[in-house]
């Protein structure tokens, strides 16, 4: 696992504070509701700053930020250089 993947599952898991929940790069969020269609504007905020990218709105579904893994798979696929 990279540090950035640890990093957004630490950042997740403060977002959603559920202190016992354990994740990993493959735990289905969106799918399984631990994080809602309100918070994905703010994990993808946090995804920009970890891949220093900017993801274009339109570009991504939910079901591209179901796992921490698919997060930055779609960064890598979607996301342009930040200048």
């Amino acid at each position: 696992m990279t540090e950035e993947a640890k990093q957004m599952i630490d950042y997740i898991l403060r977002r959603i504070r559920k202190p016992a929940l354990v994740i990993d790069e493959n735990t289905p969020l969106v799918s399984s509701g631990l994080v809602d269609s309100m918070a994905l504007g703010e994990v993808v905020l946090e995804l920009e700053d970890l891949t220093n990218t900017r993801i274009p709105p339109g570009a991504v579904k939910p079901k591209d930020l179901d796992t921490v893994a698919k997060m930055f798979a779609t960064a890598q696929r979607v996301g342009k250089p930040r200048k």
